[in-house]
């Protein structure tokens, strides 16, 4: 079955073809990936799989796919660069 990305008031969730709701209309952005969707709310990521269940928490500051499954960054690295004139 086809799963669609669906918007309501700036706000995203996913259904099915047969019009059931697979996921909550509440995300700020939805993307699929496979066979999982990846959500964001409040600029953190979270992980879901096709039927809806979420296997991660939109606590992570980035999720991407390699090469056996996803990488979770949960801690964001704060770098500064600071220039000078010699």
């Amino acid at each position: 079955m086809s799963l669609i990305r669906t918007r309501k008031n700036d706000k995203f969730g996913v259904y099915n073809t047969d019009g059931q709701k697979v996921i909550d209309i509440e995300f700020d952005d939805i993307r699929f990936l496979g066979n999982h969707i990846i959500l964001k709310k409040n600029n953190l990521y979270g992980l879901a799989d096709i039927t809806g269940k979420i296997l991660y928490d939109c606590k992570h500051y980035r999720i991407s796919q390699i090469k056996n499954g996803f990488e979770l960054v949960t801690r964001q690295v704060i770098e500064t660069t600071e220039h000078i004139t010699v």
